[in-house]
């Protein structure tokens, strides 16, 4: 109970500096945007804004899904170690497994390995098909994921000379909270 306590607070803190960063992300980009913070091996969307006419049912603030079916859990899995993980989901396999999703635990650290030296995600749902986010980890003090920051589209509605320009919004966006949350300049990647 405490610890929920703890992660709530923080979470506040996340939201309400990034809330106008994300607020500015939606305009720039015309997506919707979102934070999400890690709850053990889950997703809580702790602030979200619609895009103008956007067709995409939005999540709402305080939605959990779990981390190892959506693009911003596994960014948010990035700062865990291996015993960490392992801790997280303790046998091989996943729970809730559908098509699309990392076939099993070891599949999921290879891809959340990847995403880390990456820096970002640009994914297709594993949740609902048709859906592309792009996601930036968003760093505390110590220099460890605390939140992420993402934009949520249309598959077909990302062309691919925009995926760049939209890439680096992201980016902006998510170098920006993370200076609000003190972290470095050299935490910031991608």
């Amino acid at each position: 109970m405490l610890r929920l306590g703890f992660e709530y607070i923080a979470s506040l803190d996340v939201a309400q500096a990034g809330q106008p960063v994300i607020e500015q992300l939606r305009d720039r980009s015309q997506c919707s945007s979102h934070l999400a913070i890690r709850d053990g091996h889950d997703v809580i969307y702790i602030a979200r804004v619609s895009a103008a006419g956007s067709q995409i049912n939005q999540v709402s603030v305080g939605t959990r899904l779990p981390a190892h079916r959506t693009s911003l859990g596994r960014m948010l899995l990035t700062s865990t170690s291996r015993e960490e993980f392992e801790r997280l989901f303790p046998h091989e396999a996943l729970p809730d497994a559908a098509p699309g999703t990392p076939a099993n635990r070891e599949a999921l650290w290879q891809m959340v390995q990847q995403d880390k030296a990456r820096g970002y995600v640009i994914g297709e749902s594993f949740f609902r098909h048709g859906i592309s986010s792009i996601v930036y980890p968003i760093f505390n003090r110590e220099q460890r994921v605390e939140a992420v920051v993402s934009i949520m589209v249309p598959s077909d509605e990302i062309p691919k000379a925009d995926r760049e320009r939209l890439r680096m919004e992201v980016r902006d966006a998510a170098v920006k909270i993370s200076g609000l949350l003190g972290a470095p300049p050299q935490a910031n990647v991608g």
